[in-house]
């Protein structure tokens, strides 16, 4: 780097990366401009497809500017499809990924994460490109799909209803299904709330957890899905604890509303008076 060899080293990458990671992730992305992303990474696909995602992800963390120009859009599409195949998903330990809400801790908690979900949450311009690769990518995996993937790439593509059955059936994850349709700027909320609705009245277990969780929902109607539920209620444990939960946070949310209905009007009061009083002020005229 001192002596400037760069075109002696633009030929001998594998080497290079060989040599040191550290190192040569510094060089590599401190320097595109003599060592460009398609010579670095022609070179590793071609010797080691390992050492091609950590060069593209290196790239992806460290000089995404660059990194994320049109120029690049093959490497972005066989980005996702190594990130399927050698970092699948894991549970997050980072303190990144999506929001999820933890209804017993009753506060937010970032539960899932992994390489390819941040690398498709990105703005990258050649997101419509990764969505068409990241879906077949993710369902062939083994030995299971990538179905949190999935799930986001589904919801991207227009899909949230078929993303909600992926998150119902075979994820058995109600409290991020919850989480999914209460997504802002989410289509068909209603008709997601009355599908997972009807799945979970069908299964004694998810039920009694949608009852836990009801009193906690503003966009779910607890009155329409007691009155749904089926007489013999006797798969649900402890339904009358449930029953007592959802009336007091219901009841609750109704005390809060009153209130703050009352501080709106005092304070809308409270404006109006300033404003008549700075009216009535009598206003200094001149002659000129």
């Amino acid at each position: 780097e001192k002596q400037g060899l760069f075109s002696t080293v633009s030929s001998k990458i594998i080497n290079l990366v060989r040599l040191s990671k550290p190192l040569s992730r510094r060089l590599l992305v401190s320097h595109v401009d003599k060592l460009p992303v398609q010579a670095v990474a022609s070179q590793l696909a071609v010797a080691d497809k390992r050492l091609l995602l950590w060069y593209l992800d290196a790239m992806f963390c460290d000089a995404l500017e660059v990194y994320s120009s049109a120029d690049n859009a093959e490497w972005h599409a066989k980005q996702v499809e190594l990130y399927a195949e050698f970092a699948p998903s894991t549970p997050n330990t980072s303190g990144e990924g999506s929001f999820c809400f933890d209804f017993k801790q009753r506060q937010l908690s970032r539960r899932y994460s992994s390489p390819l979900l941040r690398f498709l949450q990105s703005e990258l311009p050649s997101q419509a490109l990764l969505q068409q690769v990241a879906l077949p990518a993710c369902a062939s995996h083994l030995p299971r799909p990538l179905f949190h993937e999935m799930v986001f790439v589904l919801a991207r593509l227009g899909d949230p209803r078929k993303a909600l059955q992926l998150h119902l059936a075979e994820l058995g994850d109600l409290a991020g299904a919850i989480d999914f349709i209460e997504e802002p700027l989410l289509p068909q909320q209603q008709s997601l709330w009355e599908d997972l609705v009807d799945h979970c009245l069908q299964r004694p277990a998810q039920l009694a957890q949608l009852l836990d969780y009801m009193g906690l929902l503003s966009t779910l109607n607890p009155a329409k899905v007691l009155a749904r539920m089926p007489a013999n209620t006797g798969g649900i444990p402890q339904l009358r604890r449930r029953l007592l939960r959802i009336l007091q946070h219901s009841q609750l949310r109704e005390f809060q509303h009153a209130k703050c209905s009352v501080m709106l009007e005092d304070d809308a009061l409270k404006l109006l008076r300033q404003k008549n009083q700075g009216l009535r002020r009598a206003i200094k005229v001149t002659s000129s």
